[in-house]
């Protein structure tokens, strides 16, 4: 018995660039395995953007549709002031978190919806090359932003699960969550989120359109 070594599909990746961005979805990944050089467990939230611009066909019950492209990141759920996911988040709002109090009453959930200029770079592994979210900016003065959302937002949260938002998730983001580790006095409890270190507060203090 004898099988291909090539793979039998070709999957276009988001060309390299920068794109018009919508968040379409935020999931709690929870507490998930380290590997290679950072083997430590860390909590990771996963952002999923579309690009209205960048349009790709693709099979869905036996009909060829036609859509944007997508493409997510994994951060890990920190928002220290050296995070990836608060640099991102400061970079995409063009402001600085005033203060790490602020930082970490910040609810990701307004990232929902919201457009950015996207920065997409390649890099090559061996023989397949993959796109990379590398970082989010303010649309530009009189750049043309305003595209309608393809699909629907998704927001996923292990504090209060819920069952709609996590089967409309992509089957490997589902597998993810059901396999993450649980502290062992936790583990009986599917909605308890491990390294949560936000503060109540009112992540709107300052009034304008930007919540910190």
């Amino acid at each position: 018995m004898k099988f291909p070594a090539k793979s039998t599909a070709e999957f276009e990746i988001v060309p390299a660039g920068n794109h018009v961005a919508i968040c379409n979805a935020v999931v709690d990944l929870g507490l998930q395995p380290g590997s290679g050089i950072y083997p430590d467990p860390k909590h990771q939230v996963y952002l999923r953007w579309e690009l209205p611009t960048e349009r790709i066909k693709y099979q869905r019950d036996g009909k060829e549709i036609e859509g944007p492209m997508s493409i997510g990141r994994t951060f890990t759920a920190s928002m220290s002031e050296k995070a990836n996911l608060r640099k991102l988040i400061e970079s995409w709002f063009g402001k600085k978190f005033p203060n790490d109090e602020s930082a970490a009453n910040f609810d990701c959930s307004h990232l929902l919806g919201r457009a950015c200029l996207l920065n997409v770079t390649h890099t090559e592994k061996g023989q397949k090359t993959y796109a990379n979210v590398a970082n989010a900016t303010p649309i530009p003065k009189g750049m043309t932003a305003e595209y309608p959302q393809h699909n629907v937002s998704l927001l996923f949260s292990l504090e209060s699960p819920d069952q709609l938002a996590y089967d409309a998730l992509p089957e490997w983001l589902r597998k993810k969550i059901d396999e993450r580790l649980r502290e062992e006095k936790h583990e009986k409890d599917p909605g308890y989120a491990v390294e949560d270190d936000r503060r109540a507060g009112d992540a709107d203090e300052f009034g304008d359109d930007i919540p910190f």
